[in-house]
């Protein structure tokens, strides 16, 4: 028996789902767009990266082409946007008996400058680099030893990195590789804490991390020793911080430390 129900169907409500439907799929389309809109925005997107691009373009507009003022500017805009065009950008070298410099600048971004001295038939050779940036400056040393054959017999590498630009290191790290022996030291310092990587000629990694005086005075480096090592010899079955053998040098570590031991400066 069928049955007739008055009305049209927009009256009744039986297609307001779909006009809802369709309304909220218009809406979404528009977000997109609008969001796609944004993200193809290339000033939008330079500006996320770096905040001051609105000063970089005034005073570019208001500085005369080609002088330091614009160039400054332009490349500070160049580098928001990506852009590996630098304007006014200088490099001169000089030799002073064994030792050749050379210095760098790049207006608004970076200055740097690399030395570099060779003795003992230039067996050994000193390298010394320096680079500002808005990041920081960072400092670099390096001492090389080689043999007649011009083969590496050990370096030393030292880097500092003052990123607030106060005059302190803010990070120091020490690397040390004996090419005869195969071995290599790496120690950081950051953050009031001192970090020490050694890797032996087999391969295996120590690590070593503590609090360091300046820590404690400063409040900075808050945690425990740590101690780990990881062997190279994956084939023998060991595990990290396990002595062949089965016996675990960790507890050796931890003895001192469980009777109350505190020591600033081993």
């Amino acid at each position: 028996m069928a049955f007739n129900m008055k009305g049209s169907p927009a009256k009744m409500g039986r297609i307001q789902g779909t006009a809802g439907h369709a309304s909220a799929l218009k809406m979404k389309a528009e977000a997109n767009a609008a969001s796609a809109l944004k993200q193809a925005d290339p000033y939008a997107k330079a500006l996320k990266k770096d905040p001051k691009l609105g000063e970089y373009v005034k005073t570019r507009s208001s500085s005369e082409k080609g002088s330091a003022e614009y160039d400054s500017a332009q490349n500070k805009i160049n580098v928001a946007y990506g852009n590996k065009t630098r304007h006014g950008a200088t490099s001169s070298t000089e030799t002073k008996g064994k030792t050749k410099t050379t210095t760098s600048n790049v207006p608004g971004v970076s200055t740097s400058s690399a030395s570099t001295k060779t003795t003992r038939g230039g067996k050994k050779k000193v390298t010394k680099k320096s680079y500002e940036d808005d990041q920081g400056i960072t400092t670099r040393k390096i001492k090389t030893i080689t043999d007649k054959e011009g083969g590496l017999k050990r370096s030393k590498k030292v880097i500092k990195s003052d990123y607030d630009k106060d005059g302190t290191d803010d990070k120091k790290t020490k690397i040390k590789t004996n090419a005869k022996k195969g071995t290599t030291k790496r120690v950081t310092k950051e953050g009031g804490r001192r970090t020490v990587t050694k890797t032996d000629k087999e391969g295996n990694v120590t690590t070593k991390s503590r609090r360091t005086l300046k820590g404690f005075l400063t409040g900075k480096g808050k945690g425990k020793r740590t101690k780990t090592t990881k062997y190279a010899n994956t084939d023998a079955g060991y595990k990290e911080n396990e002595k062949p053998g089965g016996s675990n040098y960790m507890d050796d570590f931890k003895k001192p430390m469980e009777k109350g031991y505190k020591s600033l400066t081993d």
